[in-house]
C-alpha cells in the first residue's frame, strides 16, 4: 500500500498510516488495509484517541475523523494567508485537547487545541514533535529550521495537561537526534511512561558514488558529508551538489579529474542545483523571507545573483535546450498551496508562467527531454506518486510512465529511456517520443538504499546513460538507535541529559 507515518491505536491492536491521498488503517492480527478518509495537501502525523477518534494534520490544518471511517471534520486551521501548516498532533489524556506544533517559514512553535471548543493556545516554546508524558511533561525536538538540517536535540517541559500550561524551563534531554531531510521531523518515539527510543548521528551523511545499471557501486573520492540533489555539468567533468554542515546549507562543486570539493555560494541555505546547458552557470533555491531562485557562475567568478522571485517557493527543475527557459517547481504542499510546474523565459521580462497546476494534487519533479518537447515529471493524482510525461509546453494529454508507484524522474541522454525510482529500486521504462509518445518495457535495474527525494531528483544520469551519481549514505559514521527504558529514573542520574553520542 506504500504506507507512510504509522501510529498505534490506544489498545495496541491496530496500526494507522498514510497511504497517497488517503488514511488508512490495518489489523496487526492481519487481514487487508481498510481506508479510513481521504487526505488532502500533504500528510503530517496522527493521533488515535481513547474515544476510537483520530486526529490528524494535513493541508488543511488539524482534522478530526472516527477510526471506523467517515468525512472527517476541522478541529483547527491556520488562518488564510498566515503560511502557517499544523503539524504533528498528540492526544492529551482523555481525549480533551491535542497538542501539535505550528510551523511558520523556519519556526516550529507548541501549541494545543482544546477539542470542545476548538480555541487554539500558542505556548512560548519553539519545538516541534510533541509527546506527552503522564508523569506531567511534554517532550518536543528543538530544531534550527532555517535550512534542512539532520539533527537537532530534545528537551523536557514540565506541564500541567489540565489547565494546557508549561509549569517550569525545558530540561535538555538528548542531543544529536536525527532529523528529516525535508520535514523537519524528529526520529524519534516516546512511550507514556517516558521510555524512549531516538536515532543518534547525523543523518544523510555518505559519499558520492557513481552505480552502474547493474548496480555495481564506484566511489567517486569525496569525503563523507551530508551530501543532497547531485547535478552533473553538460562536459562530465563537475558534479554540483548541496552540502549541510554545521546548521547550514550551500552548493559545493566536485572536480571529477582532479577529486577537490569546493565551495560554490555563501549563502547559508543554498540547496538543489542545476547546471545551465552551456555549463556556465549552476541555478539553486536559497531561503529568505521565503524561497527563490538564484544562480552563480560555475567557476566561482562572480556573486551569486537573483534569478526569480515571487510569492510562492521555488525549486530548479530542468531547462529547454537552448537555455533559454528554466521549468520549476513551486508551492510548499501545506495550508492548500498543493507543488505545481512553472517556466520561465530568461531572455526577456522572466514573467513567470503556470504549466501544469492542481487544486487537488501536489505535481513536482520536473526533467525535460533532450529535445526539449517532452516534460516528465511526478503527480500523486491518482494517490500515490506515479511518472507521467506531458508535451511542453503543450498542449497535449499526459502518459503515464510508472505503475505502482514512481518519482525522481531523469531521462537518458538519447531520450529513449525514462529513469525513476520506486522505493529503493531504480526503474527504466524504454519509450518513444515520434511520431508521438509512447512507453515500452518497463524494469527494474538494481535496488540499493541510496538517497532519496520524495518531492525533487536526489540523483543524476551520466552521460553514458548506463550509470548514475548519487548519494551513499555513510554505514559506519554514528547512525545508531538508542533506547532508553525508565527515562524519567536516568534523567534524574546523568543531571538532566542522554547524551546522542552514547552506545
Amino acid at each position: 500500500t506504500g504506507g507512510t507515518n504509522p501510529f498505534f491505536s490506544p489498545d495496541g491492536r491496530w496500526v494507522g498510516f498514510s497511504s497517497g491521498s488517503r488514511l488508512m488503517k490495518v489489523a496487526l492480527a492481519g487481514g487487508p488495509a481498510l481506508p479510513i478518509c481521504d487526505i488532502d495537501g500533504g500528510f503530517w502525523g496522527a493521533s488515535w484517541g481513547d474515544g476510537d477518534t483520530i486526529v490528524f494534520a494535513d493541508g488543511r490544518g488539524l482534522m478530526r475523523v472516527p477510526a471506523a471511517g467517515g468525512l472527517p471534520v476541522p478541529v483547527a486551521a491556520p488562518d488564510s494567508g498566515s503560511r502557517e501548516s499544523y503539524r504533528w498532533p498528540e492526544f492529551l489524556p482523555a481525549g480533551r485537547a491535542v497538542l501539535f506544533a505550528i510551523t511558520t517559514g523556519s519556526t516550529d512553535r507548541l501549541a494545543a487545541v482544546t477539542m470542545a471548543s476548538r480555541v487554539v493556545k500558542r505556548f512560548d516554546v519553539f519545538g516541534g514533535n510533541p509527546h506527552y508524558v503522564t508523569s506531567g511533561y511534554v517532550v518536543v525536538a528543538s530544531i534550527d529550521s532555517s535550512t534542512t538540517l539532520s539533527t537537532g536535540n530534545v528537551v523536557a517541559l514540565p506541564f500541567d495537561a489540565g489547565r494546557l500550561e508549561v509549569t517550569a524551563a525545558p530540561m535538555p534531554v538528548a542531543e544529536s537526534v536525527q532529523v528529516g531531510p525535508n520535514s523537519r521531523t524528529a526520529k524519534m518515539g516516546v512511550s507514556r511512561d517516558g521510555s524512549l527510543a531516538f536515532a543518534a548521528g547525523a543523518a544523510g551523511r555518505g559519499t558520492l558514488v557513481l552505480v552502474g545499471i547493474d548496480g555495481s557501486v564506484r566511489d567517486l573520492g569525496t569525503a563523507t558529508h551530508n551530501f543532497n540533489a547531485p547535478s552533473l555539468s553538460p562536459d562530465g567533468r563537475h558534479i554540483a551538489v548541496t552540502v549541510e554542515e554545521a546548521g547550514s546549507a550551500d552548493i559545493w562543486v566536485f572536480d571529477r579529474s582532479q577529486r577537490i570539493l569546493t565551495r560554490l555560494t555563501f549563502d547559508r541555505s543554498a540547496q538543489r542545483p542545476i547546471w545551465t546547458p552551456d555549463g556556465r552557470r549552476v541555478v539553486y533555491s536559497r531561503r529568505g523571507n521565503g524561497v527563490d531562485l538564484a544562480w552563480i557562475a560555475a567557476d566561482g567568478s562572480g556573486p551569486a545573483e537573483s534569478l526569480l522571485v515571487a510569492p510562492a517557493d521555488q525549486w530548479a527543475g530542468t531547462f529547454t535546450p537552448d537555455g533559454r527557459t528554466l521549468v520549476f517547481r513551486a508551492g510548499r504542499g501545506v495550508g492548500g498551496d498543493k507543488r505545481y510546474l512553472g517556466h520561465v523565459r530568461l531572455d526577456g521580462e522572466r514573467s513567470p508562467q503556470e504549466l501544469l497546476r492542481s487544486r487537488a494534487f501536489d505535481n513536482h519533479s520536473p526533467a525535460l527531454s533532450p529535445d526539449g518537447h517532452w516534460l516528465a515529471y511526478a503527480s500523486d493524482e491518482s494517490g500515490r506518486a506515479e511518472v507521467y510525461v506531458r508535451p511542453f509546453p503543450g498542449p497535449g494529454g499526459r502518459a503515464q510512465v510508472s505503475n505502482g508507484g514512481g518519482t525522481e524522474p531523469r531521462w537518458s541522454p538519447s531520450g529513449r529511456e525514462i529513469f525513476y525510482r520506486n522505493g529503493n529500486a531504480m526503474m527504466q521504462a524504454s519509450v518513444r517520443t515520434q511520431p508521438g509518445f509512447a512507453v515500452g518495457d518497463v524494469r527494474q535495474l538494481f535496488t540499493g538504499p541510496f538517497v532519496q527525494g520524495a518531492i525533487y531528483t536526489n540523483y543524476d544520469v551520466w552521460r553514458d546513460g548506463r550509470s548514475f551519481v548519487m548519494v551513499r549514505p555513510d554505514q559506519t559514521g554514528g547512525q545508531t538507535i538508542m533506547v532508553v527504558l525508565n527515562w524519567f529514573a536516568n534523567l534524574a542520574r546523568s543531571g538532566g541529559r542522554v547524551s546522542g553520542a552514547a552506545r
